[in-house]
């Protein structure tokens, strides 16, 4: 499943759309859009971008599918085939693939850290949507609080990790819903960007650094 509000360059959605779904192999993708879409099953929402919004996409699309197993992926994230292949061993925990690579769009700077993200997220689906539907109502009633965060089960002690063979791909692109940070002292709480380090050969992708462009279109 993927949602998108449009809000990054065409080239990079395309790119990103195209190696979804060829790592994907035939999982039925689901899109959740503010904008209709050529890709997937495509659910429009009549939202404005918003933290609230990207919530209610992500919970229309877990109430459109019938999958016992989602992956959550947003529309500027390259995946390899391997994070597909991760099943869950345990139905009541949110599993996060740890091995992201976050690149700036501009410079090609490539950096990485442990991280758990939404694009890196997989659970079952009744978990999911569980979780959704509480998060959605909450922000409705009382806002976005960031001290919450994003991120399903981390908060709560239910988050587990796992790393695919080779990482996947998070393009930061200036339009991005959340902030782009480069260096550990940016990061408020330390303990979240553990192993920290820059990166010029990305294993499976390639080189970005000082050639961005070329490099996204090596991706297809």
């Amino acid at each position: 499943m993927t949602i998108s509000d449009s809000h990054a360059p065409p080239q990079i959605l395309a790119a990103c759309r195209n190696r979804l779904f060829r790592a994907s192999e035939g999982i039925p993708i689901i899109s959740v859009t503010l904008e209709p879409i050529a890709f997937g099953r495509n659910v429009v929402l009549p939202l404005t971008r918003s933290r609230l919004t990207m919530l209610q996409q992500w919970l229309r699309g877990l109430q459109e599918t019938d999958a016992d197993i989602v992956y959550l992926v947003e529309h500027d994230d390259m995946m390899p085939p391997e994070h597909f292949c991760f099943i869950p061993p345990r139905l009541d925990r949110f599993y996060y693939n740890a091995n992201c690579v976050r690149v700036d769009a501009v410079t090609g700077r490539a950096v990485t850290y442990d991280m758990q993200s939404v694009s890196g997220l997989c659970a079952d689906r009744s978990l999911l949507l569980s979780y959704y539907q509480a998060f959605v109502a909450d922000v409705e009633a009382h806002g976005y609080d960031h001290r919450h965060g994003y991120e399903p089960g981390v908060r709560e002690g239910l988050a587990d990790t796992w790393r695919s063979e080779i990482p996947y791909i998070d393009i930061r692109h200036g339009q991005n819903l959340t902030a782009s940070r480069w260096s550990p002292a940016e990061f408020r709480d330390q303990s979240t960007c553990r192993n920290f380090r820059e990166v010029d050969e990305i294993p499976g992708w390639g080189r970005p650094t000082g050639r961005f462009d070329q490099w996204l279109q090596e991706q297809w």
